[in-house]
């Protein structure tokens, strides 16, 4: 099983990555989604990494793509305080070059599980998001209550993962 988890912004040396795979007693593969201080990204390096993953855990702007390739190559999806649109997007980092096209992706059938914190201070979400949310109390931007995840995210696993 191939499992990979998108990071978000300025997210390349996260943690997390290890910190899930210590938590699900599973490898999973770091794939490092960057902006480059002109707004340009590494999408395109990132679908092709992705694209035949079984499952893909992302975070914050990494949910953003994360959610693009889920749609394509009909993966399930884990995300932790993903930024969901656009305009949210732009608000949040002021440019980038990636926008996400897709026809009204939010109707899209996917197996997604989208965790997110309350008291996210970066961003202000959006719980009309496709698939399963579930929202925990406390744990910040930087989503430090991941064990808490931990059970949730078996349960998707087990539903969704063949």
């Amino acid at each position: 099983m191939k499992i990979v988890y998108i990071n978000g912004f300025k997210g390349e040396a996260s943690n997390k990555p290890i910190e899930f795979a210590k938590l699900l007693e599973t490898e999973i593969e770091h794939i490092k989604f960057i902006v480059n201080p002109d707004g340009t990204t590494n999408v395109d390096e990132v679908t092709e990494l992705a694209k035949d993953a079984d499952l893909i855990i992302a975070s914050s702007t990494g949910g953003y793509i994360a959610i693009e390739i889920a749609y394509n190559f009909n993966i399930p999806l884990i995300t932790t305080n993903a930024i969901t649109n656009y305009n949210m997007l732009l608000e949040t980092f002021k440019k980038l070059d990636h926008k996400i096209d897709l026809p009204d992706y939010r109707n899209v059938i996917i197996a997604h599980l989208s965790l997110v914190n309350a008291d996210d201070e970066l961003i202000e979400h959006d719980l009309n998001i496709l698939g399963e949310v579930v929202v925990f109390n406390k744990g910040g931007h930087r989503f430090t209550n991941l064990e808490e995840t931990i059970p949730y995210i078996k349960d998707f696993m087990n539903r969704n993962i063949i």
